[in-house]
């Protein structure tokens, strides 16, 4: 079986929803521009009828606000009022923005989790959205945590099995993170991809998931856990503990 060998759609996780009223500004389009070079998917909230239309079966996981003006402020109030309260935003100093100090006060004030001048480059908000991302997998985590018998800690990429202590490669262990926070599904061969590929657009040997899976499997043997990861033939893999094990815990 051969499998798909590049990525071209980002997982939902990269989505990132840009926050700029004024379209005919160069400094937002700079911002989408970077954020596509590296992997996002980008959705321009321009005006409120872009925000109605997010109020319903809409997961976000980011949004990036260029500069602080009242309308951007209104768009992300109601975006939080319709039931997105949680959600991480950055905000993007404009580089012609006289009072960026003020500013910079009012957006951290205001619940911003990082206030970014434009003017030192895209490395940074890089670095914020990596660090927003490793905090959303340990929510997720504290979401489904439960006192069981499968602990995973994402900043060191240990995982403790029936009190047996492993070390994945940074790849296993996503591909055992995402298996494990999504217990009992099908995932397809395309979704499990994307986790390989962290939402890049990067070329993908044939048949490297099913090496990858086949080592995970081996370095989980001895906990007797790799019983769990089962093939569904023609589509991909699913993870199913036995019902009287608690499948996770924030270690």
């Amino acid at each position: 079986m051969h499998l798909p060998t590049c990525i071209h759609t980002p997982p939902e996780e990269r989505r990132i929803f840009l926050i700029a009223p004024n379209a005919h500004q160069s400094g937002p389009q700079e911002v989408e521009y970077a954020l596509v070079r590296n992997g996002y998917h980008v959705q321009r909230i321009t005006a409120q009828q872009d925000v109605e239309k997010l109020s319903e079966g809409v997961e976000i996981y980011h949004v990036v606000v260029y500069g602080w003006p009242d309308n951007s402020r209104e768009h992300l109030r109601f975006l939080r009022d319709v039931g997105h309260k949680t959600v991480p935003f950055l905000v993007i100093g404009d580089s012609t923005e006289a009072n960026s100090g003020s500013i910079a006060v009012a957006a951290i004030e205001a619940g911003a989790a990082a206030f970014i001048p434009w003017a030192l480059g895209e490395g940074l908000l890089m670095a914020h959205l990596r660090r927003l991302a490793d905090e959303m997998t340990i929510r997720r985590m504290e979401l489904s945590k439960l006192p069981g018998q499968i602990q995973l800690d994402p900043r060191s990429r240990r995982v403790s099995i029936f009190d047996q202590e492993l070390y994945l490669p940074k790849q296993l262990f996503r591909l055992f993170e995402y298996m494990v926070t999504h217990p009992d599904e099908a995932i397809s061969y395309h979704q499990l991809l994307q986790v390989l590929a962290e939402g890049k657009k990067i070329y993908i040997a044939p048949n490297t998931l099913v090496v990858k899976i086949y080592r995970l499997r081996r370095i989980l043997e001895d906990t007797g856990v790799h019983r769990w990861l089962e093939t569904i033939p023609g589509f991909g893999y699913r993870f199913c503990p036995p019902k009287h094990v608690a499948r996770l815990a924030e270690q």
